[in-house]
């Protein structure tokens, strides 16, 4: 029998002898893939079965193939009929991933799931755990000037965080509104990031 697909020469004999029309050459091409419907995390093969799909893919079923799970998303089960979305503080940057990976401390997925990237923590702001949901502000008396930081520094030198140097403030009579070390407070309200310490004032006093 005729199998496969291709050129296929065929020698006809009668009694014995080649036929007149012999050697005959065909043009084989293989049968029409049988279209099934499938349930859902499965798809057919060409024998006609249903086969579940891999771990990395999904298949909502019917006469769909198993498409590979996006950026963002994983699925590390076979058979699956959606992928899942990579959970708070984690990220997959690959296709076909079964898995998704923490955010590197000094980063975060912000709240978001899906993420295929962490974004780096901003200046005045922290992550010192991998798999962080949200960077975090300094605490009080800390800061950092960078992206990226992992953990916030101690002020040294005298020095603290814009919150604190609030806290000693001088009452300006004439303009009406508080200073602080020449800075005045609604510039202090602005600078609430804790990206660099200032000097705090000794006193308090009135002009």
């Amino acid at each position: 029998p005729v199998q496969g697909r291709g050129t296929q020469v065929i020698q006809i004999n009668i009694n014995g002898q080649p036929a007149s029309m012999s050697p005959v050459v065909l043009e084989v091409e293989a049968p029409p893939l049988r279209e099934i419907t499938c349930p859902m995390g499965h798809a057919g093969n060409q024998e006609g079965q249903c086969i579940p799909c891999l771990p990395g893919t999904s298949s909502p079923g019917g006469t769909s193939q198993c498409r590979t799970c996006d950026p963002g998303t994983h699925q590390p089960l076979e058979g699956q009929g959606s992928c899942e979305s990579c959970p708070v503080g984690h990220y997959q940057a690959n296709s076909g991933a079964v898995s998704c990976t923490p955010c590197d401390a000094g980063s975060s997925s912000r709240g978001q799931t899906g993420q295929f990237a962490c974004s780096l923590c901003e200046p005045g702001q922290e992550a010192p755990r991998n798999g962080s949901e949200r960077c975090t502000p300094c605490k009080r008396g800390h800061y950092s000037e960078n992206e990226g930081a992992a953990t916030c520094l101690p002020c040294t030198g005298g020095k603290s965080t814009a919150e604190q140097v609030r806290e000693k403030k001088i009452y300006d009579s004439f303009f009406g509104f508080l200073k602080t070390d020449g800075i005045d407070s609604k510039q202090l309200r602005r600078n609430t990031s804790r990206r660099q310490c200032q000097k705090t004032p000794e006193t308090t006093y009135k002009r």
